[in-house]
């Protein structure tokens, strides 16, 4: 290799260790926002036991066990018990939707769907909600939907999605009235669509003739 070639490729070696440098740089500016971004992320929760009426604080963020993240869970979207949905997708027709989780769903001598509706069936048998049904929802293995109406028709939460082109003032609005019926609320901001919907959380059992006020 003569002069000429060796001074070209040193020229090329500092030109990539420059390049190298810049990626690291940007590599730990990236690795310190999501650090920051998770700091932040951590939120204060006020987790109630089933057997107390007293709460206890608990600190919750990415790195929380999985036992804190569902009791979390439980906590907000309170709903039923003794049952809860399933999200389900025909692979023929493509058509989903959502069903009461059922032990004897297709089980031989029992099941007769098709030919029976679940709704018609007298051989319906429930599946509660247990933590592991929770975690397999939070893992994305299934996809669960909760009962929020109880028996005695209150509920501890819901969901109004605001998403017409008033939607900022409507929000607003209903934001500046929500300490009035004793409502906490997060906000999700949906996109790509514009609009907000709010969770809602109860401070007392809300009745449902509070729910369907316009």
């Amino acid at each position: 290799m003569d002069e000429a070639s060796l001074s070209t490729l040193q020229n090329e070696i500092a030109e990539i260790e420059q390049k190298l440098a810049i990626k690291k740089r940007k590599l730990e500016e990236a690795q310190a926002a999501l650090e920051k971004q998770t700091a932040d992320t951590t939120t204060t929760h006020e987790l109630f036991s089933e057997n107390t009426s007293q709460a206890s604080l608990i600190e919750i963020g990415n790195h929380s066990p999985p036992e804190i993240k569902i009791a979390l869970f439980r906590s907000l979207f309170k709903g039923r018990d003794d049952i809860y949905a399933k999200r389900f997708e025909s692979r023929k027709s493509g058509k989903s939707g959502y069903q009461p989780a059922c032990w004897n769903e297709w089980v031989r001598g029992i099941c007769e769907k098709p030919r029976t509706r679940c709704g018609s069936c007298t051989q319906r048998s429930f599946e509660p909600v247990t933590d592991d049904v929770i975690r397999n929802h939070l893992m994305g293995s299934m996809v669960m939907g909760v009962y929020p109406l109880l028996p005695n028709e209150t509920c501890h939460f819901l969901a109004i999605d605001f998403d017409k082109e008033t939607w900022r003032e409507d929000a607003r609005a209903f934001m500046d009235t929500r300490p009035e019926i004793g409502l906490n609320s997060i906000k999700q901001m949906m996109k790509p669509n514009p609009g907000i919907r709010n969770q809602l959380f109860c401070q007392a059992l809300m009745s449902r003739s509070l729910r369907r006020l316009k």
